[in-house]
């Protein structure tokens, strides 16, 4: 009889069935049929096979009860049930309990107990499977390998991620392109370009057809480090593979050349950039001018702005307006004054510090008349739109005699409503009124004070005392 409950337990239990399995066991009960360490294997089989981690762990107790020894390796299927069960919390205790106690899991748990780790975020003890599964000779599924990669990324983990594709190789698993090339180029971004390239000639020598397209980020990323020879390698190495450089390639190499410091080298590449019909980029040609300048020569610097306009390379206004101020401080009006106009002509936005800076310059050299046309021109584009900035044309044109002209510039900035300064306005009425023409100095005032000159208690104390006197 026992033999016809045996079969039926083997039968319900290797399909999965509890329903049926506990269903025999309740009948050899009822029939006072002895269950022997067998039946009870066969029926905690049953409830780990459907999930049951609370009837499996019911029947363990039970079994230890009755003196039935259970291989500790066991409870390694308990806590596996309870993970698929989605009693993950439980299954966690349990393999640490089972971890402090030195026991270790059977070949059989090794890819489930991966998918456990994975799934709570416990990727150090997943790697730690993953070696044993490559000591085992074999490798994990490709779904806990994608997990593994992501985790590897999201850290930019250069060490952990040379581990894996050892492990990986070790067992005749290969990363797909894909994701061999998302790690050269996440060790290439983290500023380990000599790990990135010494992983590809791996992934390469196993026959992992990453993209040669990679090597890009490699130079990339040497180039921002200024590691010329390594640059100049890389190239050598696309060379090799029949990568033809292109643009961006050539950029890098520049780019190198600038971070290097080297401003011959970094003009001799820019030059050969050009001679082959290659443009550098906008980053590029500000980092040169800032080299260039740095340097000392004004010139040259320059003479990049200009390269910039012509080849329509966006150049930044601060760089523009950096060599317009070092040009005026160099006393050269005419090429700061070229500059300024130049790139406005070629959509640069003006500068407001160097437009006043070129405004004063041009007044200290006495050209008032081109003063006073750089000026309106500011106005009308909004470059400069407060009276102060008239100051010193108005201060010059008054040593100057030019009464008159002061006079029409201020009714030009009162119809502009670009007030002059009431300092300014005082100085203006004090000459109208010495010459003899209050209408004019009376029309220019209450237009001023209209258009928003503030006068405080001073100045307009000293209107009315000009006026009063006169």
């Amino acid at each position: 009889m026992s033999d016809k409950y045996l079969e039926a337990l083997r039968r319900f239990s290797s399909a999965g069935d509890l329903r049926m399995t506990r269903s025999v066991v309740s009948s050899m009960e009822q029939r006072e049929v002895e269950l022997t360490p067998e039946h009870m294997q066969l029926l905690l089989e049953a409830n780990l096979k459907a999930r049951d981690a609370a009837g499996a762990r019911a029947v363990m107790e039970r079994m230890r009860g009755m003196g039935i020894e259970l291989p500790p390796v066991m409870r390694y299927d308990l806590a596996i049930t309870s993970a698929r069960a989605g009693r993950l919390a439980d299954a966690l205790v349990e393999l640490d309990a089972l971890h402090a106690e030195g026991v270790h899991p059977e070949p059989r748990h090794l890819n489930e107990l991966m998918a456990i780790h994975l799934r709570a975020g416990r990727f150090p003890a997943a790697r730690a499977v993953l070696r044993r599964l490559a000591a085992d000779g074999r490798g994990a599924r490709p779904e806990d390998y994608a997990t593994l990669f992501a985790d590897l990324h999201a850290r930019k983990a250069i060490k952990d991620s040379i581990a894996q594709v050892e492990l990986m190789l070790e067992v005749g698993v290969k990363p797909t392109p894909k994701q061999g090339r998302d790690l050269v180029a996440m060790m290439a971004e983290a500023g380990h370009p000599d790990r990135g390239a010494t992983l590809l000639d791996v992934l390469w020598t196993a026959d992992v057809e990453v993209d040669v397209q990679v090597l890009s980020d490699i130079l990339d990323a040497h180039a921002r480090a200024g590691d010329t020879e390594a640059v100049a390698a890389t190239v050598a190495r696309m060379a090799e593979v029949g990568a033809e450089p292109n643009s961006f390639h050539r950029n890098a190499m520049l780019a190198a050349q600038i971070v290097s410091g080297d401003v011959e080298a970094a003009w001799a590449m820019a030059e050969q950039l050009l001679a082959a019909g290659r443009i550098p980029t906008g980053d590029n040609l500000d980092a040169l001018f800032d080299l260039t300048l740095g340097a000392g020569n004004l010139q040259r610097a320059s003479g990049i702005i200009d390269w910039a306009l012509i080849i329509g390379v966006p150049i930044g206004p601060q760089r523009v307006a950096q060599a317009i101020e070092g040009h005026l401080q160099a006393g050269d009006l005419k090429v700061a004054r070229w500059l300024f106009d130049e790139s406005a002509r070629c959509g640069v936005p003006r500068d407001r510090k160097a437009a006043r800076g070129l405004v004063e310059e041009t007044v200290r050299a006495g050209d008032l008349d081109g003063a006073r046309a750089l000026l309106s021109e500011m106005l009308s584009t909004g470059t400069l739109t407060n009276g102060r900035h008239w100051g010193s044309l108005l201060r010059a044109m008054l040593s100057a005699k030019r009464v008159d002209d002061v006079a029409a510039i201020i009714t030009e900035l009162n119809e502009a409503n670009a007030a002059p300064s009431a300092s300014d306005l005082v100085k203006v009425v004090h000459m109208l009124l010495d010459e003899n023409k209050p209408k004019p100095a009376i029309e220019i005032t209450l237009g001023s004070l209209k258009a928003g000159t503030e006068a405080d208690a001073t100045h307009f104390g000293e209107l009315l005392w000009l006026f009063a006197k006169a």
